[in-house]
This record gives C-alpha cells, sequence and structure tokens, in this order.
C-alpha cells in the first residue's frame, strides 16, 4: 500500500492537506529527445543544465519573484518549474509565465523544442518555507 505523502526534494505533497498551498507549476518537455544519438543527447544536457541554472540565478536576482518559492526539477528530458504562493495573484502567474517564456527561448536559442502544460492554481501540499 502506497503512502498518501509523497516526499520531493523538500516539499511535502499530501492530497488530504486540509489548506492548500497555492502555486504555479510548468512541466516542460523536449521534443524528440527519444531519438537523440549520443552527440545530440550531449549537447541537449549540457543547454539544459547550464540553462536551468542560469533560470535558477535570474530568481533570485529577480526582485518580484521570491527565490525560496521558486524550484527547478529535471527529469532525463522534463523540466519542472515550481512557484509557491500564499495565494495566486494575477501579477505572481505574470511573473511566473514570464521565466517560462525565458526558458523556452533560451531553449529555442540552441535548436531545441520544448512542449508542455502550465497551471496557477491551489496545490495539496505544506511547504517548509
Amino acid at each position: 500500500m502506497q503512502s498518501k505523502r509523497t516526499q520531493l526534494s523538500g516539499l511535502v505533497l499530501n492530497p488530504t492537506a486540509s489548506t492548500p498551498t497555492e502555486g504555479c507549476v510548468a512541466l516542460l518537455d523536449a521534443l524528440g529527445a527519444r531519438s537523440y544519438g549520443l552527440e545530440e543527447a550531449a549537447v541537449f544536457l549540457g543547454a539544459r543544465d547550464q540553462i536551468v541554472e542560469d533560470v535558477r540565478k535570474a530568481a533570485t536576482e529577480t526582485p518580484r519573484i521570491e527565490s525560496d518559492n521558486f524550484r527547478v526539477f529535471v527529469f532525463n528530458d522534463t523540466i519542472v518549474l515550481t512557484y509557491l504562493r500564499e495565494q495566486v495573484s494575477p501579477d505572481d502567474l505574470n511573473d511566473f509565465c514570464g521565466f517560462v517564456r525565458a526558458f523556452q527561448v533560451a531553449f529555442l536559442l540552441k535548436g531545441i523544442l520544448l512542449r508542455g502544460d502550465l497551471d496557477g492554481t491551489a496545490l495539496p501540499c505544506r511547504h517548509p518555507y
């Protein structure tokens, strides 16, 4: 039997939480990564690691983003960007979308196409920040 709680990089997901935290989530996947050869895969991984680091750094330098609540998770060719808030405002969603847009453009400039989804809603979790 699986537990109803899951630990994910310091974030405790709990589907039965009585007071959900709100947040923005972008799930992005590299198109065609499954068919990459060794050289293409190496280029993708190098670009991905550099861009992820640049986005993390930008989050700490942008006054409108609370960097303690901004996270990037990487799973092979899938990247998840999250921004947890007490309550998601239109400004929060706009700021987060700006980061997602900059992230996608950085990949496009390296010839890597992404597809994905974006959500700004209540999340069933408690965060320790």
